[in-house]
């Protein structure tokens, strides 16, 4: 993924990335946001849910989506106790705006070719969401971000 893509409802991402994402103001409340790839680098790291913080901006930039998107533990493994199998794909996504997101999300399972849908939970402003899948996943696409609606009918 380039930096300083041109914006768009929704990119790719490849499993062991770090990511920081602008949105991109809608017409309206009910249209999607466009968002660009401010930053995106690889992630090398085995994730541990509990130590995610460090990876994202003490002072974040406002009306960004920063994210890390890999493979890790839901917690830390005793000494010898590491094993693929106990793995997860992670998803720690902070959105730094004002409001309320929902959005969402496709993926590919490791050793498959189709994207398919998957549940995501809203991101709340000024706030770190966290989705975990209990197998790999190889790529993700992150898509259709809106306003949260203001009232429910």
């Amino acid at each position: 993924m380039a930096n300083g893509s041109e914006p768009a409802t929704g990119y790719v991402f490849t499993l062991g990335m770090k990511l920081k994402l602008k949105l991109v103001t809608p017409q309206n409340d009910t249209a999607s946001y466009q968002y660009t790839v401010i930053n995106s680098e690889e992630l090398k790291d085995t994730l541990i849910l509990g130590e995610t913080n460090k990876y994202f901006s003490e002072n974040p930039e406002k009306g960004t989506i920063e994210a890390i998107f890999g493979f890790g533990y839901y917690s830390k493994p005793e000494a010898g106790q590491e094993s693929k199998e106990r793995m997860q794909t992670i998803l720690c996504i902070r959105n730094n705006s004002d409001v309320a997101l929902n959005y969402k999300a496709d993926i590919v399972p490791c050793g498959k070719q189709e994207f398919e849908n998957t549940s995501v939970v809203t991101l709340f402003p000024n706030a770190m969401s966290t989705e975990l899948w209990p197998y790999c996943i190889s790529h993700i696409a992150l898509y259709e971000f809106k306003n949260f609606p203001k009232e429910i009918e």
